[in-house]
């Protein structure tokens, strides 16, 4: 059982591997992964234990950690730095304003962008907290024990700091859980990722040219045990979000007449048509069940892509199928939706929306009461039942006041 969990692959032989080894043949034990999770989970369940003391979540932790390094950063950075979603660093932040460890300053350029940084009562709380950070004594006495064999530890290091490929030869279940333990270790030797050697390079760094390496110092083992408390707690924790998600790229949308469609977003509305593509189907197999969950005998006529201003893309779909619905969902129905377009000018919108014969409801109204105050916004519909809504807010609505995270803005569409 033990040689399942080494495998027979990662070791100093000058023999040809296969460029894609099988895990078996690896071995858990050397799959770095596996190893991540593993000390993670350690440094975490130790780590978590010793905050309930202070009365710091982990959240918390992370936060102080990254303003005790910054001047100031926005939420959408401490979100991005601390990899938490943003509405947990919402709250993250109202409680630690409220025992006054931060605070947040509206910019005198853009008061919807506030700026958080760490107070005086912070930086005392994260002091009390950093002696828990480098306290990893529990992770490296079960690491350790894996890591007793193999190359130095110089060799150890530079493979976890430069990231060594898949196809490297060099030992990744022992080199990994060596680093982390020793970041922390008086004697242990820093690596410099910028920069030229000092007099006390150390003469075995030739071997990786691109590294420059020194003696330690506190704030270099600082960094590092900082780097792996911000890195492990998200580990251990699970997905904060949709991995690697950008944003909002588009809107599918099912219609009953593409040349109506197409021409209603187009001629009226004024988006433009990007492309055009299809028929797809699928006669014989399941692949329109597998993957679209729609009838096996479902059939895409035709699929149009068009944009409308500065917002995100709509995809226009055709289809035939033996199951069809040809009801328009209306606004309080289950599934139902609308697409808003921002304007600038309502009123004009209105009109012009009027004299193309376009069916329109109340309005336009604007929002005079509560976190959405500063809106005027106007329903209408297309030709086959579709709701959509013109909408504007030119100084912004009234939750930007209070609210760190900010919706994304037509007007400002970097942001």
């Amino acid at each position: 059982m033990n040689e399942r969990f080494y495998g027979n692959l990662m070791h100093e032989g000058g023999e040809k591997k296969p460029p894609r080894p099988t895990l078996g043949e690896i071995g858990i034990n050397q799959f770095a992964p596996y190893l991540i999770n593993r000390i993670a989970a350690r440094y975490n369940a130790n780590m978590a234990e010793a905050l309930k003391a202070l009365d710091v979540t982990t959240t918390e932790m992370r936060v102080l950690a990254i303003l005790s390094l910054s001047y100031s950063t926005t939420i959408n950075e401490l979100a991005v730095y601390t990899v938490t979603q943003q509405s947990t660093m919402s709250r993250t932040l109202d409680e630690l304003e409220e025992q006054g460890l931060i605070q947040r300053i509206a910019r005198p350029d853009d008061r919807r962008v506030r700026d958080v940084s760490i107070t005086e009562k912070g930086r005392q709380a994260f002091e009390k907290i950093w002696p828990i950070l480098t306290n990893s004594s529990g992770t490296c006495s079960t690491a350790s024990r894996r890591t007793n064999t193999g190359p130095s530890s110089t060799r150890y290091i530079a493979f976890f700091a430069t990231s060594a490929s898949t196809t490297s030869d060099r030992p990744v279940g022992e080199a990994l859980p060596y680093f982390i333990c020793q970041i922390s270790r008086p004697k242990i030797l820093n690596v410099r990722l910028f920069g030229r050697s000092t007099p006390n390079a150390v003469t075995r760094a030739k071997e990786y040219p691109t590294m420059s390496w020194t003696r330690s110092t506190m704030q270099v083992r600082r960094a590092f045990a900082t780097g792996f408390a911000l890195i492990a707690f998200p580990i251990y924790a699970g997905a904060d979000g949709l991995p690697t998600m950008r944003g909002h790229d588009h809107t599918g949308i099912t219609v009953p007449d593409m040349s109506q469609a197409v021409s209603f977003f187009v001629d009226v509305l004024g988006c433009q048509k990007a492309t055009a593509f299809g028929p797809f189907s699928d006669e014989k197999g399941t692949f329109m069940q597998d993957v679209l969950d729609v009838d096996r005998h479902a059939v895409i006529n035709q699929i149009v892509l068009i944009r409308c201003g500065a917002g995100s893309n709509i995809e226009l779909f055709s289809y035939s199928s033996p199951d069809q619905k040809v009801v328009q969902p209306r606004n309080s129905d289950v599934g139902g939706y609308h697409i808003a377009l921002y304007v600038d000018d309502i009123k004009a919108a209105a009109d012009y929306l009027k004299a193309k014969g376009v069916q329109t409801f109340a309005g336009p109204i604007p929002i005079t009461e509560g976190a959405t105050a500063g809106q005027s916004i106007l329903y209408f519909k297309a030709p086959w039942g579709l709701q959509l809504e013109a909408i504007t807010y030119p100084q912004g609505m009234a939750y930007e006041k209070t609210s760190d995270v900010k919706l994304w803005d037509p007007k400002n569409p970097g942001h």
